[in-house]
């Protein structure tokens, strides 16, 4: 059974007592930009992947700036944006 474009969602969540967010998407878009980057699903369901992620590496980016929503501490292994 093929997903509505409404069903295709992706939720990320995390809370300030773990270290580690967790993703969920049924996008086959989002997913595949996931496993591009190198993550790879710690499961699988019938109509979507779970990823786990440290949580300082989540951000939000509007316009130029980055907010790292998951931690103020700077993720280590990223570049820094000129």
């Amino acid at each position: 059974m093929k997903l509505s474009r409404a069903e295709q969602e992706t939720i990320i969540r995390f809370d300030e007592s773990d270290p580690v967010a967790y993703a969920y998407t049924a996008s086959r878009r989002v997913f595949n930009a996931m496993t591009k980057a190198g993550l790879k699903p710690v499961t699988t369901e019938q109509h979507g992947w779970f990823f786990e992620v440290p949580r300082n590496t989540v951000r939000l980016k509007p316009g130029r700036r980055s907010i790292f929503v998951g931690g103020t501490e700077r993720p280590s292994g990223l570049a820094t944006e000129r």
